[in-house]
């Protein structure tokens, strides 16, 4: 069943592009989320629709992205995954690292009291001097259903610098 749902949720989103020419990148996400720019410190997030009364978390993908000096530079992948172990509850599930970039699947509780548990999918990339990170998430009994597309958002990011 939960593979019905996946191709489900995947085979109805049309995608749609959204282009950043002030931080220089690209990404796509689907046409029926909500897009806030500027949203906190991402430079923009998508946020899915609600699916019922009973879903009280909706699923979303961010950009952060950073400007680092030449030492951040180096450093910037390794900051941010010994960063994502530490947090509370913390479980990964996948992991793959490159030069220039890192993208994991984990799951962890957010620091604010009666934060639920998210699972996530985070890519990080250094590029010369600038860091991105893309977030996708959403409850551990509903990421299933949306992993597909999530993987599809996050390598679809396009830097043009």
């Amino acid at each position: 069943m939960v593979l019905l749902i996946n191709q489900f949720v995947f085979a109805e989103t049309e995608l749609k592009k959204y282009i950043d020419a002030t931080y220089g990148f690209s990404i796509e996400y689907p046409s029926n989320w909500d897009k806030r720019e500027q949203a906190g410190r991402a430079a923009v997030a998508f946020i899915s629709p609600l699916t019922d009364s009973n879903d009280d978390w909706p699923e979303n993908c961010s950009v952060i992205v950073e400007k680092l000096n030449e030492k951040d530079a180096e450093n910037y992948l390794k900051q941010n995954l010994f960063q994502i172990k530490n947090l509370t509850g913390y479980k990964e599930f996948s992991l793959k690292n490159t030069t220039n970039s890192l993208e994991i699947v984990y799951s962890a509780k957010g620091g604010i009291k009666n934060f639920k548990r998210a699972k996530v999918i985070q890519k990080l990339i250094s590029d010369k001097n600038m860091g991105y990170v893309v977030t996708c998430g959403s409850t551990p009994k509903n990421f299933s259903s949306y992993e597909e597309l999530f993987h599809k958002i996050i390598n679809s990011l396009t830097l043009h610098n």
